[in-house]
């Protein structure tokens, strides 16, 4: 479910401790940048992909707000993910994906296409920043600000 541009940017690697991950208890788990996993699994519901061969068995999490906002996160093979919609008249959603240890992996914005703007995060299994990616210098002509305010005139 989650779709992530397989585009490479120019990245600027760091080294550095992601201290802004840390577990933040005046905040809900479903909204950290690091993943509870346990109650992740305590809260989520068992599906299963009968489509996919093997069968397989995923689980996953929705949770509405009042203002429009949208979290949903979801079980893959390889680890959790994490898709935010803020509420209108925002047009992106904002991507987290986590190792299984519930580490983020990487995080940043994409339009509903499923295409990277502005700056992705990177991060290694143990919690260091790897590299930051600033995904609109690839696309100097390109402004999805621009294609919005012709979206907004044509109505």
């Amino acid at each position: 479910m989650l779709i992530t541009g397989s585009c490479s940017g120019q990245t600027n690697s760091k080294q550095t401790s992601n201290s802004n991950k840390m577990m933040q208890n005046d905040m809900p788990w479903y909204e950290q940048d690091k993943l509870d996993v346990e109650k992740f699994l305590e809260n989520a519901e068992e599906r299963v992909h009968v489509n996919m061969e093997p069968v397989t068995t995923f689980y996953f999490f929705r949770k509405h707000f009042p203002d429009g906002r949208e979290i949903q996160i979801l079980s893959t093979g390889s680890g959790f993910s994490k898709r935010e919609v803020p509420p209108l008249p925002h047009f992106y959603k904002i991507n987290t994906v986590f190792y299984k240890n519930g580490n983020m992996e990487r995080k940043g914005k994409q339009i509903c296409s499923g295409t990277d703007i502005g700056e992705w995060e990177y991060y290694d299994e143990n919690d260091n920043k790897t590299a930051e990616i600033n995904r609109d210098e690839k696309y100097p002509d390109f402004d999805y600000n621009k294609v919005l305010m012709f979206y907004k005139m044509k109505g």
